[in-house]
């Protein structure tokens, strides 16, 4: 039986969606980087429609964060997701493969590796107690770095 059949036959629902990386504000519709958005996503949904049934649904994974080609855009992205399911106290597994240091740039919207070394471990406590989004993944996140070759 195939992994997504096993866990529909114990009663999750299963989407495999690409995120959005580049969402147009100025548009009610995505530009992915790719024409599928999402196979069961019709044209006709809106972002606001879209934002409120990934924001609502029992448990999100959120793959490759931080991959995007627009990580301005995928960082606004992500952190109004992980706002909104924080304040309805779902639970959101992320996945990066970004360090825990560059994560928390990408979350509070700094461009990846853009704080000199030296200045780094002062601007990221500052970041860590001035930044809402970063502030509510501290306060619920178990964090598992795992380190190793990548054998993709």
């Amino acid at each position: 039986m195939e992994d997504s059949n096993i866990m529909k036959s114990i009663g999750l629902s299963i989407s495999n969606m690409k995120l959005p990386g580049t969402v147009d504000p100025n548009k009610k519709s995505f530009e992915g980087e790719s024409e599928s958005v999402a196979s069961e996503i019709s044209a006709k949904e809106n972002e606001e429609a879209f934002i409120k049934r990934i924001a609502t649904v029992p448990f999100l994974v959120l793959d490759e964060v931080g991959s995007s080609t627009n990580l301005k855009v995928e960082s606004e992205f992500i952190s109004m997701i992980i706002r909104l399911r924080y304040d309805n106290g779902l639970p959101t597994l992320i996945a990066t493969n970004l360090d825990p240091n560059n994560f928390k740039l990408f979350i509070c919207g700094y461009e990846l590796n853009s704080v000199k070394t030296v200045e780094l471990p002062s601007f990221i406590a500052r970041l860590e107690k001035e930044n809402a989004t970063l502030n509510r993944i501290k306060s619920v996140a178990i964090a598992n770095v795992i380190k190793g070759t990548s054998h993709r």
